[in-house]
């Protein structure tokens, strides 16, 4: 546990930190390059951020009850489990959870939200033929480019390539294959590595209520996989990700229940708002894409 507590203060003591690369210098970045989660190292907007003012407790939980009853790492399971769901179905992987034995009553208990949100995600599609034509500044707008090809190599090392997309997607594959160990993991042993660090980080949070509506703390929940994930699903969606308004009578969010009730625990409904400035500004951007 001691090297879990360790990568956390590492997250808040160098969340501030510029790492400047030749390709990019002058860029901000969530973390220095020795900081690894296995989450990638993003390009930041300038953003100053917000407080919020929260709604009465029973405004914003009575809406999902049957979550309210469920401790932190069983909410963070279900939330990651929901965003393999959207990744599943964007890299086309045909194979299914099978067992989850540490999870296996709140798969039963809440399988019809799950049901939901996997209906949802499954209609999730890859837009082969989007390509980018971008300024270095415009990093920022585009997290999907710091995913890593190869171990040695990120998206944006490959952006005067003319395969792109392909080259987007099997970086999209390495992100899921690494969300689909934790969740293994999770299921068969109960934690992961990246849920401790999650863990610790809540807990920080709710200690320090001064940490929060910072960059630094966006930096530090941006090392984690559900806040990375949510970073690459909320910029992605319309322009790289296609998905339907509407599913039968359930209107889609772009958040879905179990991200909601996460992020009300940690109390970091906040980070909304940079992640609606960034799909205003990545809009503008896709405006200006050369399409080759």
């Amino acid at each position: 546990m001691n090297r879990f507590v360790s990568l956390l203060l590492v997250l808040i003591l160098f969340g501030c930190t510029t790492s400047f690369q030749q390709f990019a210098p002058g860029l901000d970045r969530v973390a220095s390059e020795n900081v690894n989660s296995g989450m990638p190292n993003f390009y930041l907007m300038d953003f100053e951020f917000q407080k919020l003012k929260r709604a009465p407790a029973s405004q914003s939980k009575g809406q999902n009850s049957k979550l309210t009853k469920l401790n932190d790492k069983k909410i963070y399971f279900l939330t990651l489990y929901s965003q393999h769901l959207w990744m599943k179905s964007l890299v086309e992987d045909k194979e299914d959870l099978k067992t989850c034995p540490q999870f296996h009553h709140e798969m039963v208990t809440i399988n019809e939200d799950i049901k939901r949100v996997e209906e949802l995600y499954s209609k999730a599609k890859f837009r082969q033929k989007n390509e980018y034509s971008i300024s270095e500044g415009q990093l920022p707008y585009f997290p999907e480019l710091s995913l890593a090809v190869t171990p040695q190599t990120k998206v944006h090392d490959y952006l005067s390539s003319s395969s792109k997309s392909a080259i987007l997607k099997t970086a999209l594959s390495n992100h899921y294959k690494i969300n689909k160990e934790e969740i293994k993991s999770l299921c068969e042993y109960g934690g992961s590595d990246n849920f401790y660090v999650f863990s610790n980080l809540t807990n920080h949070f709710r200690k320090n209520p001064e940490f929060h509506y910072s960059t630094e703390a966006f930096k530090a929940l941006l090392k984690t996989t559900v806040f990375a994930n949510m970073m690459l699903f909320q910029s992605m969606l319309g322009d790289t990700v296609a998905l339907p308004t509407v599913i039968g009578h359930y209107p889609f969010s772009s958040y879905n229940k179990f991200e909601e009730e996460l992020m009300s625990r940690v109390r970091v409904e906040w980070v909304k708002d940079y992640f609606t400035t960034l799909k205003t500004k990545r809009a503008v951007a896709v405006a200006q894409y050369k399409v080759q």
